[in-house]
């Protein structure tokens, strides 16, 4: 794949991939076996409080079980801070909300000035839920702000650290061309913050939700 983070490409030329033409990355079929036995198979998540409230372990868990309500069709209007929901309006979750693992944002909020927006976004959802929450970064100074939210909610960098409330979520683009979130990622690994992302094939996406 190529990859245009410049540390990205040290450390994965570091741990045995193969590097051409400057940024064409060729991770070994052995190291990728190495680093899924290597992960941890889960990753404990915990609400505001510091208390077990979720594990991440797979797709079925936040297919499931993460708060983004029902998708309301007939209300498709941009995201708003009363309704941060992203492209198209979803209703609150209703009856169901007390089963639901944590929430998620959705999209940003298009009320707020842009480099504020995702802020507004962490303190909206602390404030109004003591479950664990998904969060967005648009780039890692946004990223290290959030954190220190995070760790002053926690009660310091190692609180946070031993008990995470908080999760990034990163959509990377075409798994053959992984240009963004690099830093994020980085960053993430290095202070101990969970990260949930998926990959997908973006024309599908946009094939199927001309909002995207």
């Amino acid at each position: 794949m190529r990859v245009y983070d410049e540390e990205a490409i040290g450390l994965l030329r570091g741990a045995g991939a193969n590097v051409d033409d400057g940024n064409l990355v060729r991770i070994p079929g052995s190291r990728i076996e190495w680093a899924a036995r290597a992960a941890p198979h889960q990753i404990a998540v915990y609400s505001r409080h510091g208390e077990p409230a979720m594990h991440l372990a797979g797709a079925a868990l936040l297919r499931d079980r993460v708060g983004h309500g029902e998708r309301d069709r007939s209300a498709d209007r941009p995201a708003a801070s009363g309704h941060p929901s992203g492209c198209r309006r979803f209703r609150p979750a209703g009856g169901r909300a007390a089963q639901l693992a944590l929430r998620h944002v959705h999209g940003v909020a298009s009320d707020f000035d842009p480099a504020v927006a995702e802020l507004r976004h962490f303190v909206a959802m602390v404030a109004n839920t003591a479950k664990p929450i998904v969060y967005t970064a648009t780039d890692l100074q946004m990223a290290r702000r959030q954190l220190q939210m995070a760790e002053l909610v926690a009660g310091g960098a190692q609180a946070f650290r031993q008990r995470p409330f908080a999760v990034l979520y990163i959509e990377p683009i075409s798994p053959s061309a992984s240009q963004r979130n690099h830093a994020e990622l980085l960053f993430a690994a290095e202070k101990g913050i969970p990260v949930s992302s998926c990959l997908h094939d973006e024309r599908r996406l946009r094939a199927r939700d001309p909002c995207r």
